[in-house]
Parts: structure tokens; C-alpha cells; sequence
């Protein structure tokens, strides 16, 4: 009996000791990731430039999984433009989880069943957002990007599954061998093309567009 109460004692003491261990190095961490949950809360409401890189690297994963989560049902028919009208519509809900707001002037001024050219003043990836705005409104549309985008994946496929026209900017000839082609396309198909380009603005004042 004696012996029994023994084990049992240094058994229960054992126990409390490695709980005491546990909490003991528990503690320590939890009160670590507060300290860094505190500090995060305080950067991002005393500075704004936190607050908008905070935003950026938000809407990068959630574009990313707005294009690329619909990648099987554009599979069933790859290539086709209207495989655009589903990761579009992901788009603007993020635009609304951003709290942006957008307003579109001059659609009275898009010719109805001709082909044409949109030209796009594209200064960062938040131009998606500006593309998802267009494009329903477009009907049968098209981009024109570098290819480099298409060996982003899974972002590149589901660019490619919607008929995005890649162009080899290192290779002059193919690249105008395709803008040809694409400028073929939109004269006999009627389609419109969403061509981006990069418009260098310094203090107001921006340089001439050139294609």
C-alpha cells in the first residue's frame, strides 16, 4: 500500500510538473503573437501607406483566386472570351470588399456590331479591377498582353482560357506578325480588343502614347 501511494504521488507530480512545463512555454508565445497583432493594428491605423500595401497584398490573393478558381469550367470551352464574364464578376465583388467605386463615361460612344480598340493606360495589376468594369460591357472582347503574364500560373492559364493574345515583346516581328493578325480579327469578327498601355505621367505631365 505504501509503495502504491508512492508511485501515485510521484506519478501526479510528474504530471503537474509537465503541465507547469507546458504552460510555461505557452505563455510566452501567446503573449509574442499578441504583441504582433498589437503592433500590426497600430501600423496600419497610424500609417497610410501600410494600410494600402496591406490592400494591395489582399487584392493580389483574392484576384488570384478570383481568376483562377473558375480555371475548371472555362476549361470545358478554352479560348472563348465569354470565360471572362465569370472572374469578372470576381473582380468587382473585391472591388467592393476594397471599398472602391467605379463609374463608367462615354459607353454611348462605343459603335455597336464594329470591331475596335481600347486603349488602356496600365500602371499596376489594380488595372484588373478596371478590366473586370469593362468587359461585360464590351460584349465580344479580347486583351492584348505580354507573354511573360502567360507563365504566371495558374493566373497565365486561366488568361489564356479566357482568349487573352499574347505578344513576344523581344521578338519585333512575331509581335507585329500578331498585332496584325489581332487587327484582322477585329475587322472581320467584330470584336473588341483591350489593349494596355504603359503611360509614363511625371508631375502631371505625361509623355505621348506610342504603339
Amino acid at each position: 500500500m505504501f509503495i502504491t501511494q508512492q508511485y501515485d504521488t510521484f506519478h501526479s507530480s510528474g504530471i503537474q510538473n509537465t503541465v507547469g512545463k507546458i504552460t510555461a512555454r505557452m505563455i510566452p508565445t501567446e503573449v509574442l503573437g499578441g504583441g504582433i497583432l498589437l503592433l500590426l493594428v497600430y501600423v496600419l491605423s497610424a500609417s497610410h501607406v501600410a494600410r494600402y500595401y496591406a490592400k494591395f497584398t489582399l487584392f493580389f490573393v483574392l484576384i488570384t483566386i478570383a481568376a483562377t478558381v473558375f480555371i475548371p469550367l472555362m476549361l470545358l470551352t478554352p479560348r472563348d472570351y465569354r470565360n471572362a464574364l465569370l472572374p469578372s464578376w470576381g473582380a468587382r465583388q473585391i472591388s467592393k470588399l476594397l471599398g472602391l467605386q467605379w463609374k463608367v463615361r462615354g459607353l454611348e460612344n462605343v459603335v455597336k456590331d464594329s470591331g475596335c480598340v481600347v486603349i488602356i493606360n496600365h500602371q499596376s495589376a489594380l488595372d484588373l479591377l478596371v478590366l473586370a468594369e469593362i468587359w461585360p460591357l464590351m460584349e465580344r472582347c479580347t486583351v492584348i498582353s505580354k507573354r511573360e503574364l502567360f507563365y504566371l500560373w495558374p493566373f497565365g492559364l486561366a488568361c489564356w482560357l479566357w482568349g487573352t493574345i499574347f505578344i513576344d515583346r523581344l521578338n519585333v516581328e512575331k509581335a507585329i506578325t500578331t498585332v496584325n493578325n489581332t487587327g484582322q480579327t477585329i475587322r472581320t469578327k467584330k470584336v473588341s480588343s483591350i489593349f494596355p498601355i504603359i503611360l509614363n505621367c511625371h508631375y502631371g505631365v505625361c509623355l505621348p502614347i506610342g504603339l
